[in-house]
This record gives structure tokens, sequence and C-alpha cells, in this order.
């Protein structure tokens, strides 16, 4: 067996298997933290299973006056957990910063805690049967990695997507974006194309992470939701040298159908509610561009992406950003394509937030003298 198969658990009882079964014979109120979409789904499974939420609260940073999460009121959670007497369990649905974490951990109030991971919950568990029967993909881009965190955050990452459990990959993740500075340098003249831009949080780190003399020549944003494309014009629209597009990067130019999220999950669905435009960045970018760096994070379409921006990666050779963790293959598709149309190229994986399975791949190309 490879080294990295020693690694990978057998498929155990999920999380959220676990959870369940213990809750159900305990005698503590049960307390929700966080309201997210994650939130929402385990509120129905919580009531399909009979089981009591007793509170709802959230961090300060979300906290509102006077607002509901269904019928139950919701509550600052600094002030609630200082202020408890009782015991309670613990259901958290966010990436929760380690040192309130450590404070839950130390808590002799916290009878059982539970960290849903929010990508997980939306995006499902990958069976250990599965990555066993691609073993040799798997391996594949196990080898192709190029350090020691790289390794153990793909490692991390697949036994989070077996059973759920989100401390395998929690102890790898890195509070930098797509710009780890022991990964990305920046030149003179950077021509910055983002791909799935949201709101424009990513050009507002790209711009903070090359410093006060904002070295980049062009940036270009990519973003079909009209109501993120909104956010992102009143964000961003008075940048210099910034071409904001309502487009989706894909293989071809059409349209296609897209669910309207008005958040970061946006993404193309046959079943969407609108229309999209969607084209190649080899047809939206001119050929004079020397692009340098490209960041997707298009909730599964990176592939086609890829695919439409072939031309570019092989004239400009520029860092690639790319997320690998919405579906279930890209953490193989993705390295394999980008090997056959980049030789010369190292590969390291960074899970990006604390408690989080969104892991990125960068390829950033080998300096030849």
């Amino acid at each position: 067996m490879s080294e990295m198969f020693s690694k990978i658990i057998e498929q155990e009882r999920s999380m959220e298997d676990v959870m369940f079964e213990e809750l159900s014979t305990s005698t503590e109120k049960n307390i929700f933290y966080g309201t997210s979409a994650s939130a929402k789904k385990y509120y129905k499974k919580f009531n399909d299973k009979g089981l009591q939420i007793d509170k709802v609260i959230v961090s300060q940073e979300y906290y509102k006056k006077n607002t509901f999460f269904y019928k139950n009121k919701v509550h600052e959670s600094t002030f609630f957990l200082r202020g408890n007497t009782e015991k309670i369990n613990l259901v958290i649905f966010f990436g929760i910063d380690e040192k309130s974490l450590n404070e839950i951990k130390k808590s002799d109030l916290i009878e059982k805690y539970y960290l849903i991971d929010g990508g997980v919950a939306a995006l499902g568990y990958i069976l250990h049967d599965y990555i066993y029967k691609y073993r040799d993909q798997y391996s594949k881009t196990y080898k192709s990695l190029s350090d020691k965190v790289s390794r153990q955050t793909m490692i991390g990452f697949l036994n989070t997507r077996i059973g759920g459990n989100a401390s395998y990959i929690n102890k790898y993740c890195v509070d930098e974006g797509y710009f780890p500075a022991n990964l990305v340098e920046f030149g003179d003249d950077e021509v910055f194309i983002d791909c799935g831009a949201y709101d424009g949080d990513t050009l507002s780190a790209f711009i903070k992470a090359i410093g006060v003399h904002n070295k980049y020549k062009r940036i270009y944003a990519l973003e079909p939701d009209p109501s993120n494309y909104d956010k992102l014009e009143k964000n961003c629209g008075n940048l210099k040298s910034v071409s904001l597009l309502k487009i989706g990067a894909y293989d071809e130019s059409t349209t296609l159908s897209f669910a309207n999220e008005a958040t970061g999950a946006s993404h193309i669905d046959q079943d969407g509610d609108i229309s999209i435009c969607v084209d190649r960045l080899d047809n939206i970018i001119s050929s004079e561009e020397r692009v340098t760096f490209i960041k997707m994070d298009l909730e599964g379409s990176e592939l086609q992406a890829l695919k439409g921006a072939k031309e570019i990666i092989k004239r400009c050779r520029p860092i690639l950003a790319i997320s690998v963790y919405h579906k279930k293959e890209d953490l193989i598709a993705i390295p394999e394509y980008l090997k056959k149309i980049l030789p010369g190229y190292r590969f390291y994986l960074r899970a990006l937030c604390y408690d989080s399975i969104d892991v990125t791949l960068f390829a950033l190309p080998e300096i030849v003298e």
C-alpha cells in the first residue's frame, strides 16, 4: 500500500450519525451555534429525529437584536456562554477561530460539542470505496505535491470528507486566502484574473497582498450572479485599472442555467432560476495581455474554465489558484489536466480557512535560468 493510503482512514461512521446517536440519549439542552445554510439543513434533521433545539446563538459580529432562527430567538454567543450555568450540547455551524474553540474545549459546562463543517454538510461525503477505487489517480496527485504541508492537507481533506470530522483538516488550515506569503511572490505589472469574484473580497485581498505600491497593471473580475455583481460594482467599481465583467468563465461561449444564490455559493445548475452568459477566457482576454495570476472558485466549474483558458495558461504561464473541493473528482481531474498542459510547474495544496474543506491547488511556474 502506498504512503498516502496508509494514512487514509477506513470508512468510519459519519460525524452526523455519531452526533444524532449521542444526542438521542442526552439530557442536556442542545444549542445551535450559527444560522448558516448548514444550520437550516440540520434544523430540519433535528425536527425529523424529534430532537429539541433549545437555543440559537451567533457570534457578536453577526448578532442583531430581536431576530429569530425559525421559532428560536437568536442570542449573542459570548454573552450567553459566559452567563450559562448548566451543562449543554453545542452544535457549531461555522469556521470557529482557534481561541474560541479552545475556550469551548476547556468549559466544564459543555457536555458535547460538534463541529459541523459547512463544506461537508453542503457537498456530502466521499466514500472510502471511491477513494480506493481511484487510488492510482489519488496517488499521482499526492506524489505531484511539492511540500509536506500539501501532502498533509490532502490526507486531512480526504479523511474529513470520509466521515465529516473537521479535526482531520482544521489543523492544517491557514488564514492567508489565495495569496499565502510563503508561496506567492508578486512582481511589477501584475495582471490578475479573478473568476468568481463574488463581492470583491478577493480583489481587496489581492491589492492588500501586493503592498502599498499597488504593483499591478490590470485586474479582470468575472462575476455572473447579478446580485453579486452589484455588490462587486459597489465595492470595486472605483478601483484603478479594473475591468468588471458580468460573465462566467467556461470552456465555450454559450448561455447556461444558473442558481442565483446571491452568495459565494451561486453556481451553474441545469435547474437554476436564471440564465447567464459564459465564455472562454481565451476569448475574453486579449492575446496581447500578459496574465500573471488566475484565481478560480467556481462552485464546480473550475475544470471547464481551465479548459477555456488553455491558451492563456500556455502562453503566459501564470500562477494559478484553483479550488479543488467542489466535486469529488476535482482533486484528481484538475491536477491531471494542468500537468498535461503545464510542464515545469510545482503544485501545492492549502486549506484556506480554519475548520473548513475549502482546499485550493496552487500551480507555480518553475523559474527558468
